[in-house]
């Protein structure tokens, strides 16, 4: 059910997940199931595995090793008139690019009740 896909992504977000997601697929007999993406270490494949087969109606999964390249990245502040968003500073070769925290982002939009996009749209002006 979808409370229970929802109720093992919580789950995994929780013990080591880097993210979790569903696409709605068709499986053989043309029945109607969901794919679980699961993104995460190597050292949290065990529990993965377990909170898989313990939560949902799985009997198998398939799983493959994957390269990840990142950026290095600083955590900055961006005075907006409405307070402070944490934001990701990040480089590629000769550009530097500022995205906002979600989190820090949802705060001040509850605080203040502006909409999450008109703050991230003030957000954009500022960097």
């Amino acid at each position: 059910t979808g409370e229970m896909l929802g109720f093992v992504m919580e789950k995994m977000m929780h013990e080591g997940a880097r993210d979790v997601f569903f696409t709605p697929i068709f499986m053989k007999k043309n029945r109607p199931a969901y794919r679980i993406t699961v993104v995460t270490d190597e050292e949290h494949m065990k529990r993965m595995e377990e909170l898989l087969f313990i939560n949902t109606t799985t009997i198998g999964f398939r799983y493959r090793k994957e390269k990840r390249h990142v950026l290095n990245r600083e955590i900055v502040d961006v005075k907006l008139p409405e307070g402070v968003v944490k934001g990701k500073k990040v480089d590629f070769e000769q550009e530097s690019y500022i995205y906002p925290e979600y989190e820090s982002l949802k705060s001040l939009s509850e605080e203040t009740r502006i909409p999450l996009k008109e703050l991230y749209k003030r957000f954009q002006r500022e960097v």
